[in-house]
């Protein structure tokens, strides 16, 4: 199921759609990909999505996604891939 794992004990890079990468000396893993597509999520994008500093991909299409696209993403300096067509974003 998609949705398995989410909000269990299990790292975040073992949960369906993210992907994660060594980060410097200290070697923790990073979150670098988001790939949710055509999840049926539904709701607007979290500012919080600006916390992932380490994010390169981010691809949400074909859910249900509404609102304004945070200008937060914009501290996204590793960002290469913004895909979040067929929903319903402005921005």
């Amino acid at each position: 199921s998609s949705t398995a794992r989410f909000l269990s004990a299990v790292s975040e890079c073992q949960w369906f759609g993210v992907s994660c990468t060594a980060s410097g000396s200290s070697g923790d893993e990073e979150v670098d990909t988001l790939e949710i597509r055509a999840n049926n999520m539904l709701g607007t994008l979290p500012s919080e999505l600006s916390l992932l500093t380490s994010l390169v991909r981010l691809a949400l299409e074909e859910d249900f996604i509404v609102g304004t696209i945070p200008s937060t993403l914009g501290l996204l300096t590793n960002l290469r891939e913004l895909e979040v067509n067929q929903n319903v974003l402005v921005g």
